[in-house]
């Protein structure tokens, strides 16, 4: 009965194809680079993810140094982040269903590792 709800059907594509995550990442973009050419940029984004394994991966579209930024701004006493401020991160790059390490402070290294790599 559920393969037939048009509802079920359209959460099931989404999930499989991570729609949700690939739209937020995007909409990340262009709020962090504000092109000009708005279709243009997201065609170039689209292109360049269509040419690596792991098209969500957040390496696809924020620098090391972005990454390295954020954890600064999310690790205020400067000892690694607590488990909540690590779920807080990761979540903020997109990496909702990523696993929060049990070991803590979470150090820069340990962050940077949870983050699946760009292809």
């Amino acid at each position: 009965m559920m393969e037939n709800d048009p509802a079920q059907q359209a959460s099931a594509y989404m999930e499989e194809h991570k729609l949700m995550e690939l739209f937020e990442m995007l909409g990340q973009m262009v709020m962090k680079e504000k092109p000009e050419d708005l279709n243009a940029f997201l065609i170039e984004q689209l292109e360049r993810m269509k040419a690596v394994g792991d098209r969500t991966s957040p390496l696809n579209f924020f620098s090391e140094e972005d990454i390295e930024t954020l954890y600064g701004m999310y690790d205020v006493s400067k000892r690694g982040l607590t488990p909540l401020q690590c779920r807080e991160t990761l979540n903020a790059i997109g990496l909702h269903t990523v696993e929060v390490p049990k070991e803590h402070p979470v150090s820069l290294a340990a962050f940077k590792a949870l983050i699946p790599p760009a292809v």
